[in-house]
């Protein structure tokens, strides 16, 4: 399986005009969620996020540095780090 981290609905994804506003506890409790529900699968190849959030050249430059730490955060929880 490869899980998307994010969803459509709101607060559960990070907002590509304002990234900070939705960067919050909601948010990473949605994260950690997906996270800590499939991370002991065997059938787990990865778990994404970001991928809607950067689709041009203002959010391209506002939104990498959330996207960033949102891996770097989940990373420990996978035993990377």
């Amino acid at each position: 399986m490869l899980l998307d981290v994010n969803s459509p609905l709101s607060g559960e994804s990070i907002n590509r005009g304002d990234p900070a506003s939705s960067y919050n506890s909601d948010y990473l409790k949605r994260v950690f969620g997906i996270v800590e529900a499939f991370k002991n699968y065997p059938n787990t190849l990865a778990f994404f996020g970001g991928n809607e959030v950067i689709n041009d050249e203002p959010s391209s430059k506002i939104v990498p540095p959330y996207i960033r730490v949102s891996s770097i955060t989940v990373q420990p929880m996978l035993g990377y780090i």
